[in-house]
C-alpha cells in the first residue's frame, strides 16, 4: 500500500528564568485578576454517560455505568505536558510509562493489560493492530482535547475488540465562532521545552482551528532523550439539520529506548510516526438520526535495538487501519434505540513480521429506556473477523434512582441511585502477538482471541458539592494472552493462550467543591482509590498480566494563595503486584491575568517533590526531582 499524505509544520525558541520573572512580576496585579483565577478551575472530574453507550440522548443524569471525564480548560492544557500525564492524575487510570513526559505509555483500567483497553477518538477506535505499545501514540496535541471520558469496565458490545478493562474517548475542542489565537511555551529541567500554536478561523458555515507542537529533552538519563513533532486540524462545517466534522493529525517522534522492551539491550532507539483522517457527519430529522464516518490511520514504527549496531537488529513496520460505520438512533416514547454497522481493514508491512491482514464486520444494536425511577439499557454486538470468525459481545445494565424521585422533591439537590450490570467482551491477538519474530521475543501464529464475563454493581451520590462513587466488580476472562518464558532463566518472551485468569476489584472516589459549599481558601478536594485482587496464576512467568496495580490512590487538593495565585497539590501512592510501593507528590502555582482582548496565564510546577526512586514498567526508572515552568496566551 502507498504512502498517504499528512503535514506538519515548526516551532522554535526556548529557555526558564524568563518564566519565573514574569510571573514574580505579575503576582502583585489588579484585583480584577484576582477575580479571575478564583473563577478558574484545575482539571475536574464530573460524572458523564458518553463512551459507555451509543445513544447520545438518554437519561444524562442518571449513570448505568462506572465512568468518569476529565473536562480540560485551555489554559489548564499548559501545566500538564502529555495527555498520559493527565490521566494518571486525575483519574484511576494506571499509566506506565517507560520514558519522560508520556513518550512511551501503556494504559490499564481495572486491571487490563495494556491490550485489553480500548483508546477512542469521538468513538472511532484508534488501537493499534500491530501492538497496544502504540495505542498511545496520539497525533494529535493536549489543547486538541476538550473532554476525556473514562468508561470502566467493558465496553465490547458498543466498540467491538479490545475493551475488557475499559474505554479512553477523547473529544476534541470544536472549532469557535470567532477568530482566535493561542500560544503556550513551557521550559524546565534535562533540557525540556515545549512550544504550542492554534489559531481558529470561521468562515462562514466553516469553522477551523489548526495547531502545531513541538517538544523535545536531552534526557534526565543516557537513552531518554526525545524530539517530537504534532500537528492537527480540525474543520466543521454546520446546516439545519446536519453537521460534518473532518479532523486530520500527524505525529512524528524519535526518542532513546533504553531497556524498554529487553533488558539485554539497554540501547535501544525508536521512531514513530502517525496519521490520521476522521470525517464524521451527523443528519437529524425528527426522531432519527443517522451519523456516517470514515476513518483512515497510518502508523510507522522503526525500532533499532542495539543503536550502536542499528544493522544488528532493526525493524520496520507499517501499520493501516481504515473503515466505514453508520450509527442510527431513534428516538421513541417507550425508549431510544440505536443501531448501526462498520466495515474495516487491518494491515501490516514488517521486516519482523511480514505482510498480513484481516477484514471485520460488525453489526450492533442498543436500547435504553425508562420506567419511573428504573433505566434499563441493553445491547448487542457481533464482530466477525476473516481469520477468528464471529464474537459476539452482549450487555445488560440497570439503574435505579433512589432519591429525589423516592423521597421526594423536598429532599433538594441530593441524587442518589444504584446500579448493577454484566458483559462479555473480547479482544483479537495483535499483529506482534502472532507473527513477531527477534531474539528477545518470539509471536505466536496459533492464538485465539480472548473472552470475559464482566460484573458490577454500584451507587452514585451527589448533593451541594459533594460527589460520592462506589463500584465493586468481578471479572474472568478466557484464553488470555500474555508474554511467558519456558524458565525463568530463559532469555526469550513466547505468547501464548496461558489459560483462564479472574479479577476483582474494589474503586471509588470522593470529590469536594468547597465553592459551592462555603466560603475558604480551599477550592477542591477530590480523592480516589482502587483495590485489584487477582487469581495467583502459579507457575507461570508472567510479561503483563500478573503485574497489575494492587493499590492506587490519588489526592487532589487545590487552594488560593494571596495576589490572585492559586496551588494545585497531587498526591499518590501506588503498589504494584511484584513491585515496590512508593509515594509521589507534584504542586503547580498558577496565576491568570485578563485583559481587554483576551488573557495571559503562567505556572511554576514542581514534579516528584520526595525526589522518589521508583518504577512503572521493569527495571526502567523514572525521573526524580524536576522544575518547570511556563506561560500561555489567548487573543
Amino acid at each position: 500500500m502507498k504512502d498517504k499524505f499528512f503535514l506538519f509544520y515548526l516551532l522554535t525558541q526556548r529557555k526558564i528564568l524568563v518564566y519565573i520573572l514574569l510571573v514574580l512580576f505579575i503576582v502583585p496585579s489588579s484585583s480584577a485578576s484576582g477575580e479571575e483565577s478564583a473563577q478558574g478551575s484545575s482539571v475536574k472530574l464530573e460524572p458523564v454517560i458518553v463512551t459507555s453507550s451509543r445513544i447520545h440522548s438518554g437519561d444524562q443524569r442518571l449513570p448505568i455505568r462506572s465512568q468518569d471525564t476529565i473536562v480540560l480548560e485551555k489554559d489548564e492544557t499548559v501545566s500538564h505536558f502529555s495527555i498520559p500525564s493527565i490521566l494518571k492524575e486525575f483519574s484511576l487510570t494506571d499509566v506506565r510509562t517507560r520514558g519522560p513526559y508520556g513518550v512511551q505509555a501503556d494504559i490499564s483500567l481495572r486491571g487490563a493489560p495494556f491490550e485489553e483497553n480500548l483508546v477512542l477518538f469521538e468513538g472511532i477506535s484508534l488501537n493499534d493492530p500491530k501492538s497496544g505499545h502504540h495505542n498511545m501514540d496520539l497525533p494529535f496535541t493536549l489543547y486538541d482535547v476538550k473532554r476525556i471520558d473514562i468508561t470502566h469496565g467493558p465496553a465490547s458490545s458498543a466498540y467491538g475488540s479490545g475493551a475488557l478493562g475499559g474505554a479512553i474517548n477523547f473529544v476534541p475542542r470544536k472549532p469557535g465562532d470567532k477568530i482566535g489565537f493561542f500560544a503556550s511555551s513551557s521550559t524546565g529541567w534535562w533540557d525540556f521545552y515545549s512550544g504550542l500554536a492554534s489559531l481558529n478561523v470561521p468562515l462562514g458555515p466553516l469553522k477551523s482551528r489548526a495547531s502545531v507542537e513541538w517538544k523535545r529533552s536531552t534526557g534526565f538519563a543516557p537513552e531518554t532523550e526525545f524530539d517530537t513533532l504534532t500537528a492537527s486540524s480540525f474543520s466543521r462545517v454546520e446546516a439545519d439539520d446536519a453537521e460534518l466534522d473532518v479532523f486530520m493529525g500527524y505525529l512524528t517522534k524519535k526518542f532513546g529506548a533504553g531497556s524498554f522492551y529487553s533488558s539485554r539491550y539497554p540501547d535501544e532507539e525508536e521512531s514513530i510516526n502517525t496519521g490520521l483522517f476522521i470525517a464524521k457527519g451527523r443528519m437529524e430529522k425528527g426522531n432519527i438520526s443517522v451519523a456516517p464516518s470514515f476513518y483512515f490511520k497510518r502508523l510507522q514504527d522503526k525500532f533499532i535495538l542495539d543503536r550502536n549496531r542499528p544493522s544488528f537488529s532493526r525493524s520496520d513496520h507499517t501499520t493501516y487501519l481504515y473503515g466505514g460505520e453508520v450509527n442510527s438512533e431513534i428516538r421513541t416514547s417507550f425508549g431510544n434505540l440505536v443501531l448501526g454497522g462498520l466495515l474495516g481493514k487491518e494491515e501490516v508491512s514488517s521486516t519482523s513480521l511480514g505482510g498480513h491482514s484481516r477484514l471485520k464486520n460488525s453489526a450492533f444494536l442498543e436500547y435504553e429506556g425508562r420506567i419511573l425511577n428504573l433505566i434499563l439499557n441493553g445491547s448487542f454486538r457481533t464482530d466477525c473477523y476473516s481469520t477468528f470468525g464471529s464474537y459476539y459481545s452482549p450487555s445488560a445494565n440497570i439503574a435505579y434512582e433512589v432519591f429525589p424521585a423516592f423521597l421526594g422533591e423536598d429532599y433538594g439537590n441530593h441524587e442518589l441511585s444504584v446500579r448493577a450490570g454484566i458483559a462479555r467482551s473480547f479482544r483479537a491477538p495483535t499483529f506482534t502477538e502472532l507473527y513477531y519474530s527477534s531474539p528477545a521475543n518470539r509471536g505466536n501464529s496459533e492464538l485465539k482471541p480472548e473472552t470475559a464475563w464482566s460484573y458490577e454493581a454500584g451507587l452514585d451520590y451527589a448533593t451541594y458539592g459533594i460527589n460520592v462513587k462506589g463500584t465493586a466488580f468481578l471479572r474472568n476472562t478466557e484464553n488470555i494472552i500474555d508474554w511467558t518464558k519456558e524458565s525463568p532463566s530463559s532469555s526469550v518472551w513466547q505468547s501464548e493462550n496461558i489459560g483462564e485468569f479472574d479479577i476483582w476489584g474494589l474503586e471509588g472516589s470522593l470529590a469536594f467543591d468547597f465553592q459551592k459549599l462555603l466560603k475558604t481558601p480551599l477550592k477542591k478536594i477530590a480523592l480516589r482509590y482502587a483495590y485489584l485482587e487477582g487469581l495467583d496464576k502459579k507457575g507461570i512467568t508472567s510479561k503483563y498480566v500478573l503485574e497489575y496495580l494492587k493499590h492506587n490512590l490519588g489526592l487532589n487538593l487545590e487552594y488560593e494563595l494571596p495576589f490572585g495565585l492559586t496551588q494545585e497539590f497531587s498526591f499518590s501512592f501506588r503498589k504494584r503486584i511484584g513491585s515496590e510501593k512508593y509515594f509521589l507528590l507534584d504542586s503547580t502555582i498558577n496565576k491568570d491575568v485578563k485583559f481587554e482582548t483576551g488573557k495571559a496565564s503562567f505556572f511554576i510546577n514542581f514534579s516528584n517533590i520526595f525526589n522518589t526512586e521508583y518504577t512503572e514498567q521493569g527495571d526502567i526508572k523514572m525521573p526524580g526531582f524536576a522544575a518547570y515552568c511556563g506561560a500561555s496566551v489567548e487573543f
